[in-house]
């Protein structure tokens, strides 16, 4: 026998770059005799431009994207280019890559979790196959920036990445369900922010959410959030080491302050603004990145997840070969000219469809949506619907099947599904779909996003150049919306001519047995229907001009969340202006969105004159955006108890006191020059609570105190925060203005409450002019001292084995002997203002 591999080996063999004669030298597998146009046009094109970092690579659906991205991987690993991770969807898509690699005779192997790598892979000798969540997520093998070794990768294709948006997200989202194990911590973080929605008239609403009696989602307040957060955190602990957690908090842990909290009757969702693709320095710097996407019409999603720069969207590579394009006859019975009973009718068409053993598939957007057909149909959906779609793909079932909101990640080729009803205008799948989608409202985000969801419906049926379906689309919503010229062009210009077809074609339909027969030349294969189908589809793609394929949102919230994250606050601001402002058509639903955006940074930044302005432009351009803080009546906060019992009911949350000691840290670790003024101010409101008093934010528009503690039913602080202020500066008349303002503000909210003006500056000196000499100073120095002897109370407490009412007279002896009890705070840590006596000085 001769050994063929010895005789291979044997041979010094050139190392081929050049990935179409890469394919010409491969093993053909049955069934793959060459390559398709398209397939060639899109490799040379590649080829050309391989040492460009982000390529996008558009085939149809079907048009043989798996090959294309094989043939590339490969040249990239010839080529001496380093690794090649190739990322798909789902471990279904990892199997189907691996065999088709195996078809080609080229080496492929499985990511499996192990500890180690495997060395084929690292030594470029291999493929690495793997689903996006193997490479996104808090404990990845590849390694997340600062935290373990970091994964070398050469090059990096992401495959479907048309449909791993939502995929990435939820490797950056938690999601806590309002039921078993988390259903406590859902019930603690609800209603740590119950008072922030019933300021903002949003009470009602909230109670209605979380009791199970309304479906929408509600954003947290994002100032109430941030001050919040510590507490967030701590009522995480408990579940971030458990699953799915572990995976995901190490990527939100420090980055709550850049995600949206979202409350609806299911769960609390914490999730970013945009993924923190950054934490994942494999991905960030790989030498090449490579997207395998469908032709969809709008590419926002690409820039806003994975960071890549518009000039790669414009000059991303396709064919304007209809190669993969499945043929589709689109029907909507709705705009024929009869008052027969659709829905009857379709019921009908199904189970004649059924008879032929051929499959038909319902798309409903709800449940409720879904009772219509559960007469005659299987309504599924959670963890049975991939156990169905296996039995429609092997023949076991043909239906009808009601499939409840699922648009994506369902494959049903061939006679798995002839018929494909749409029943109605999808809805988002995500607690942030429809967060987003119900702040945006008609807008032309919204409108791309419903455009990408109508497409990944139809794609559900047909799946390649030879196959063939039926859809119908039905539901006054659908109709109306795909009858839109603004919303249809947003669909991508093969879809879009088929659905001109059907329009078409469904206008000379005048009665159900018309319809019906209209139908069964699709699935007869008809050769006038076929031809009109293939004729038309070419004219009408010649015609129809690629709309936008980007929206500017997208760029914009991307960008200015990496230069939020850098600190450059002023320049995230700038640039969402820029954009709001500009000459570009941003509709004001949109417009509300990115103002909103823009006060959340300055919020975070600590400029509430900008917060305020752009937290009103964003309201008053989308009332579904939160309503301004400022707009709300001040509620005096209620007089507290005992300082003892205040304190020891702080550590009544902690299953270990121990925990109240490191939310005490957690808090003043902020009270620094370093910290920015939102989170010196918000420190110093929580120090008030920690310490056994009550204290709070409100500086509102220049009314009222930066912070307000109250100690007793006759004593409190009034603090105005200067901490940032240089040593050297003095105190200056406009800032003690302000502290007298704000102690007048006060005096008229608790009329029986004797309030010590505290202004925290770095310097005791004030200028003459001030006249300081009626009110206090702490200083950075003295506010250190105050924090030591405060901690050591709190450490002796959360240290403890006592009882809850013992624990009590332990604080209270504790503080007798200290002094932060409230009749010496005053003497032991404020002191009188020195005036500067050299008024050329005093500016």
């Amino acid at each position: 026998m001769v050994d063929f591999n010895k005789l291979r080996n044997n041979r010094v063999q050139e190392k081929i770059i050049d990935p179409i004669e890469i394919f010409r030298r491969l093993p053909k597998p049955q069934g793959i005799n060459d390559l398709y146009s398209s397939q060639s046009e899109v490799l040379r094109a590649w080829f050309e431009r391989r040492e460009e970092k982000d390529t996008v690579i558009k085939l149809h659906t079907g048009g043989g994207k798996t090959l294309v991205a094989l043939l590339m991987a490969q040249s990239s690993m010839n080529e001496n280019k380093g690794p090649v991770l190739y990322l798909t969807p789902t471990k279904q898509l990892v199997s189907q890559t691996l065999e088709k690699a195996r078809e080609l005779g080229i080496s492929a192997i499985p990511y499996d979790g192990a500890y180690e790598l495997d060395s084929d892979f690292r030594n470029s000798q291999a493929i690495l196959v793997a689903t996006y969540n193997a490479l996104f997520n808090g404990l990845s093998k590849f390694g997340v920036s600062g935290r373990n070794s970091i994964e070398t990768v050469g090059t990096i294709i992401l495959d479907d990445a048309h449909t791993s948006f939502s995929i990435v997200r939820d490797s950056f989202t938690m999601e806590i369900k309002n039921e078993g194990t988390t259903q406590e911590v859902y019930t603690t973080l609800c209603h740590l922010f119950r008072k922030s929605f019933i300021d903002v008239g949003k009470g009602g609403t909230f109670d209605d959410v979380v009791s199970g009696n309304e479906l929408v989602v509600l954003d947290v307040p994002y100032w109430d959030w941030n001050e919040k957060i510590p507490s967030v955190a701590e009522s995480l602990k408990e579940i971030s080491t458990e699953s799915p957690f572990v995976f995901m908090w190490p990527l939100l842990r420090d980055n709550l302050k850049y995600c949206y909290a979202l409350i609806s009757k299911d769960s609390f969702v914490i999730t970013p603004i945009v993924p923190f693709i950054d934490m994942f320095p494999t991905f960030i710097e790989a030498k090449r990145r490579i997207y395998m996407s469908a032709t969809i019409a709008d590419d926002s999603d690409i820039i806003e997840t994975f960071g890549i720069s518009e000039k790669a969207i414009e000059n991303s590579l396709k064919s304007n070969s209809l190669a993969g394009v499945s043929e589709r006859m689109i029907l909507i019975p709705d705009l024929i000219d009869t008052d027969f009973s659709t829905e009857q009718i379709i019921k009908g068409i199904m189970e004649a469809t059924s008879e032929r053993k051929c499959g038909s598939v319902i798309l409903s957007p709800s449940s409720k949506k879904a009772e219509k057909w559960a007469s005659f149909s299987k309504v599924i959906m959670g963890n049975d619907v991939q156990e169905v779609v296996c039995d429609l793909q092997e023949g076991r079932e043909f239906g009808p099947i009601a499939f409840i909101n699922r648009y994506d990640g369902i494959d049903l080729p061939g006679n798995s599904c002839r018929l494909l009803v749409m029943d109605g205008l999808p809805v988002g799948t995500s607690n942030f779909e429809l967060f987003k989608s119900s702040r945006l409202l008609g807008s032309g985000p919204l409108r791309r996003i419903l455009a990408q969801r109508i497409e990944q419906g139809l794609g559900r049926a047909s799946r390649g150049t030879s196959d063939y379906s039926v859809n119908i689309l039905i539901g006054k919503d659908l109709v109306n919306w795909i009858s839109q010229t603004d919303n249809l062009n947003c669909i991508t210009n093969t879809t879009r001519a088929q659905i001109n077809i059907g329009r078409e074609v469904s206008e000379e339909v005048h009665s159900p047995q018309e319809l019906w027969e209209v139908i069964t030349q699709s699935y007869t294969r008809d050769q006038n229907w076929v031809a009109y189908h293939s004729e038309r589809l070419a004219e009408l793609t010649s015609e129809i001009e690629e709309s936008m394929n980007y929206s500017p949102l997208a760029t914009v919230e991307r960008k200015a969340l990496e230069l939020w994250k850098k600190n450059y606050h002023e320049n995230a601001i700038k640039k969402i202006r820029e954009l709001a402002e500009s000459g570009q058509e941003v509709d004001s639903h949109s417009k509300g969105w990115l103002y909103q955006l823009a006060a959340k940074i300055a919020y975070d930044w600590g400029n509430m004159e900008s917060f305020d302005l752009m937290q009103k432009q964003a309201y008053s351009f989308n009332s579904q955006m939160t309503r301004p803080q400022n707009n709300i009546a001040y509620t005096p906060i209620p007089i507290p108890e005992e300082q003892s019992k205040m304190i020891v009911k702080q550590c009544g949350p902690y299953r270990n006191r121990k925990g109240f000691l490191s939310k005490f840290d957690e808090t003043t670790a902020l009270l620094t020059p370093t910290a920015s003024p939102y989170q010196f101010e918000g420190a110093l409101a929580r120090l008030a609570d920690l310490i056994g008093f009550q204290g709070e934010r409100f500086d509102n528009n220049g009314v009222g105190p930066d912070v307000l503690w109250i100690l007793s039913e006759n004593r409190g602080i009034i603090f105005e925060a200067k901490s940032k202020k240089h040593k050297s500066n003095p105190l200056t008349k406009d800032q003690h203005g302000q502290l007298l303002v704000a102690g007048k503000w006060a005096k008229g909210q608790y009329p029986n409450v004797n309030f010590d003006l505290v202004s925290v500056h770095p310097s005791d000196i004030s200028t003459e002019a001030a006249s300081a000499s009626d009110t206090y100073v702490l200083t950075q120095e003295n506010l250190i001292r105050f924090i030591t002897d405060s901690r050591e109370i709190i450490k002796q407490v959360a240290e403890s084995q006592l009882d809850e009412v013992s624990l009590v007279h332990f604080c209270e002896d504790l503080l007798q002997k200290s002094l932060i009890s409230q009749d010496l705070i005053s003497e032991n840590y404020f002191i009188k203002f020195k005036t500067q006596q050299n008024s050329s000085n005093s500016l």
